[in-house]
This record gives structure tokens, C-alpha cells and sequence, in this order.
């Protein structure tokens, strides 16, 4: 699991302490870990060069946004002249496609957070106005190049589930819980097929 440090003035990113609390709730088969990634390019760069080097299983990136989703569609785009913004701006990769869809199982995560009290992170299944991140920021850096590296059908993508979702701070950690349990589930069970 990743999460960010801090940022744009906030000495606490929620998504860094949500990780790091993931970290410590027990999933079933999993041996967990997290890494707190700086928020900048070329953090995002190393930790993507370890992960290709050595993939893990399952790789559940998050970063703080005002809108708790699974970011189902990455873009190939960065902007430029923000906080944290070391590549320069247009494509993540040139010549790579426009958008990648991840490959978490949206269907499978909306099936098990339908039920969950007090949900708050969607999908474009239970959200009539769900619109992909389109920032251009970090987050979407970091999701499009797990999506590039991670969602295809090669057999390095075959062997990890990777993708990202926004939180707020009042995702609770029993919410992405259940997310991550779904996650792995999905993975065993795509592994064994």
C-alpha cells in the first residue's frame, strides 16, 4: 500500500496515515507493507522502478482528494507548475494510450462496500456523476503508470493487481478494509484461474 506525505501545508496527509494504518489490520494470506511516497515525481519514479524490479501481489496506492473513488481511468497527462511537479508537463509516457482502465475489480469492490454503513467511496457503479480524475496531479501520475505497468496482459501484469483510489479524511479504515480484502480475494482467485 502507498499513501503520500505531506503537502500544500497539511503536516498530516490522510492518505498517509489511513496507510499506515491498512498496514496493521490483518488480511487473510497477505503479508502487508507500506510505503509512504514524497509527493513528487521522482519518488513516484523509484518506488515504480522497485515494483517492476520485484512486484508484489497487489499494489493499493490512495491519495487525498474532496471526492472519496476508486480512480477507474487513468489519463496520460501531468500538468505543470504545481507543488510536488518534477516531470514536465504533457504525456506521463508519450506514445502510450490516451487512458488505461485499471485493473482493480470495480465490479467485485462495489459489490462488497454496497453494504458497508456509511460508505463513502464510489465508483462508476453507485455514482450516477462519477467522473475520472482528470487533475493532471500526482495521483493520476502514479495510477497511470501502475495502470501501464500493471494492467495488461503480460505476464507481469497478470501476476499484480495494482490501482488507486481517492480518499478523504473521513474514510474510514474499516471502509478500505473491506476494499483491500476484495482486492486480494480477487487476485488469489485470478492467480488459481
Amino acid at each position: 500500500m502507498t499513501g503520500y506525505g505531506p503537502f500544500g501545508g497539511r503536516t498530516v496527509n490522510p492518505s498517509d496515515s489511513l496507510g499506515q494504518a491498512l498496514s496493521q489490520m490483518p488480511v487473510e494470506g497477505a503479508n502487508l507493507e507500506y510505503h509512504r511516497l514524497e509527493v513528487n515525481h521522482d519518488d513516484v519514479d523509484r518506488f515504480m522502478a522497485q515494483m517492476s524490479k520485484n512486484p508484489p501481489d497487489v499494489i493499493l496506492s490512495m491519495g487525498v482528494s474532496w471526492k472519496p473513488q476508486l480512480e477507474e481511468l487513468p489519463n496520460n497527462r501531468v500538468g505543470g507548475g504545481r507543488e510536488g511537479e518534477t516531470h514536465p508537463a504533457g504525456p506521463i509516457l508519450p506514445g502510450h494510450p490516451e487512458a488505461i482502465a485499471t485493473d482493480l475489480p470495480a465490479d467485485k469492490i462495489e459489490k462488497a462496500l454496497s453494504g458497508f454503513p456509511g460508505r463513502l467511496v464510489g465508483t462508476h457503479f453507485s455514482d450516477n456523476n462519477y467522473q475520472p480524475d482528470r487533475s493532471a496531479y500526482l495521483c493520476n501520475y502514479l495510477n497511470y503508470r501502475l495502470s501501464d505497468a500493471f494492467a495488461g496482459a503480460s505476464a507481469q501484469a497478470r501476476a499484480t493487481t495494482a490501482g488507486f483510489f481517492h480518499i478523504t479524511e473521513r474514510v474510514s479504515k474499516e471502509e478500505m478494509h473491506l476494499a483491500l480484502q476484495t482486492i486480494c480475494q480477487h487476485h488469489r482467485e485470478s492467480a488459481s484461474s
